[in-house]
């Protein structure tokens, strides 16, 4: 599983309020405001997650076709599995990273 480095994390400024109620629900909404940022980064990235994952399944569903066709000898569909599932983990790297500059740029 992999660790998710949110942007929006709470921090309360050091400012005081003379109503301590207003204080605390301000510090509650902003809370609030910001674990739904959260939510919608983490749908946001799972969504695409999930659209790599369909691709990747078909171009593996594919390389399985060609090797029982004989197209290609087992060791190079080894290596072009490889090669795939690499690749598609490069991807879902650089996808999170897209994922939480964009959330970091609409702040």
């Amino acid at each position: 599983m992999a660790m998710f480095n949110f942007v929006h994390s709470v921090s309360f400024s050091r400012k005081t309020f003379e109503n301590p109620f207003t204080s605390a629900y301000r510090a509650r909404m902003r809370e609030e405001r910001l674990n739904r940022k959260n939510v919608k980064l983490v749908r946001e990235f799972l969504t695409q997650r999930k659209k790599q994952q369909a691709e990747c399944s078909n171009e593996l569903a594919y390389l399985k076709q060609q090797r029982k066709v004989r197209s290609m000898d087992k060791v190079t569909y080894d290596r072009l599995r490889r090669v795939l599932l690499l690749s598609h983990e490069m991807k879902r790297f650089e996808m999170l990273d897209l994922v939480t500059s964009q959330s970091a740029k609409k702040n």
